[in-house]
């Protein structure tokens, strides 16, 4: 296998540890109600803020923004649910509209993440 020079297998292992976080923190916000305990960081980390998306009337996350020791971490979940798929599958590029997007550089996104931020799109 090959991995470049300065690959840190210690910072790839604690992202994979991130990620492993965010598989439980949609398995938390998926458990029954009566059973379910408020899902947190652990580890250390600070909580900087939760993505999460609607799906069948119920807000799940998919990932979350954390920090420790001077070092940001934005971690996203891989898909889990059918219809998740379904928006995954939707890559037809789409303008990127916004006013901090200047039109001389109109960027394109993926359908599916503009949904997630412009669900009315």
């Amino acid at each position: 296998m090959y991995l470049p020079s300065d690959f840190v297998v210690n910072d790839a292992v604690e992202c994979g540890k991130l990620i492993d976080q965010a598989y439980a923190q949609y398995v938390n916000a998926v458990a029954p109600v009566s059973s379910a305990v408020p899902w947190t960081i652990q580890d250390g980390y600070n909580n900087l803020g939760i993505f999460s998306a609607v799906e069948s009337g119920k807000m799940l996350p998919f990932g979350f923004v954390v920090s420790k020791n001077r070092r940001l971490f934005v971690v996203v979940r891989g898909t889990q649910t059918p219809l998740e798929w379904l928006d995954d599958a939707s890559i037809q590029p789409k303008p990127a509209r916004g006013r901090k997007i200047p039109s001389s550089q109109r960027i394109k996104i993926s359908f599916g993440f503009l949904k997630l931020r412009l669900p009315n799109h």
